[in-house]
């Protein structure tokens, strides 16, 4: 067997030598680097509006208003043919006899004043079904030329069927028509009436009456909710058309006598005629009582008040 040469290694006894792999800052320097770039920073923040408004500056751009209280609209001015429900119904119109006032339900036009002071004009139901005039709380209203309210109409009766045309005949109580000269038709509702105080009883009974040539209504309240009323109406022989109301107020009379809630006397002394009639509202619906509303149950004074001063009668 062959005989192998075996090489000798020498081990050189050499102490390790140290390596250099990072290098520790001092502590010091470190949090003075630190406090720099924080407070550079806050700097930044504090400035920007600044420094965002030299920006826009320099480069020519328009520079945002401010909206501290969020997005707010663009202010609008007002368009005269806008179909805003407020401005609709708070128009002025010049009057005119070919005045002609359009609304979805129904339109008013052909307007007359007569020498007798009564104020003409037609209503024609524009619906696709009748229409009852009193619930549509409709106003005409009447202004001079500096625009102060001459008188309020309201627009009450009966149905109007539908594709049907009335003609509405109203007398002003001012006698100088010719201050007209223009007129709103307004939409009012009953939070748009003003209140009213009415003198109350111990037991919170209460009453106001509204009255009008010949004519004179009782409305009686209970804690200012309607519950009963009483119409008076008298005429002699004087009046110019003592016959022709003669007989229409007894023969409407005997017909309000047959409604449930409604009692009507009619009485004929030597020249003169009377009429009474109470209503129930408890059992009566809301009706007409010959030019007087009735109104339903537990209605407000308010209402009563505003609406009866606006058919032509005066109230207390």
């Amino acid at each position: 067997m062959a005989k192998q040469n075996i090489k000798n290694f020498k081990l050189e006894q050499e102490e390790l030598k140290p390596m250099t792999i990072g290098v520790f800052e001092s502590r010091k320097k470190s949090s003075v680097g630190i406090f720099i770039i924080l407070s550079i920073f806050i700097l930044l923040v504090l400035f920007l509006p600044q420094l965002s408004t030299q920006f826009n500056k320099y480069f020519g751009k328009e520079p945002d208003l401010p909206n501290p209280g969020g997005a707010v609209d663009p202010i609008v001015p007002p368009d005269p043919d806008s179909d805003d429900e407020d401005d609709f119904y708070s128009t002025f119109y010049d009057f005119g006899t070919d005045l002609k006032i359009d609304r979805d339900d129904i339109s008013i036009g052909s307007f007359e004043i007569s020498n007798e002071n009564i104020l003409s004009f037609n209503i024609i139901n524009n619906a696709d079904s009748d229409i009852t005039l009193t619930n549509l709380n409709y106003y005409l209203e009447l202004y001079n030329e500096d625009h102060t309210l001459l008188e309020r109409i309201k627009l009450v009766g009966g149905t109007i069927d539908v594709n049907s045309s009335r003609d509405y005949d109203r007398e002003l109580n001012f006698s100088d028509t010719s201050q007209i000269a223009a007129v709103v038709f307004a939409k009012l509702e009953a939070k748009d009436y003003t209140p009213i105080n009415i003198n109350n009883d111990a037991d919170g009974k209460g009453s106001l009456v509204c009255s009008r040539p010949h004519e004179k209504v009782t409305y009686n309240f209970v804690n200012n909710k309607l519950k009963d009323i009483t119409s008076e109406i008298s005429y002699t022989q004087a009046d110019v058309d003592y016959a022709e109301v003669y007989q229409r107020y007894s023969n409407q009379s005997t017909i309000y006598n047959g409604r449930p809630g409604i009692a009507s006397t009619f009485l004929q002394y030597n020249d003169t005629f009377s009429v009474s009639t109470t209503v129930d509202l408890s059992e009566a619906n809301r009706t007409t009582i010959y030019n007087a509303d009735s109104f339903s149950l537990d209605t407000e004074a308010k209402v009563v008040n505003f609406e009866m001063e606006a058919q032509g009668f005066d109230c207390d």
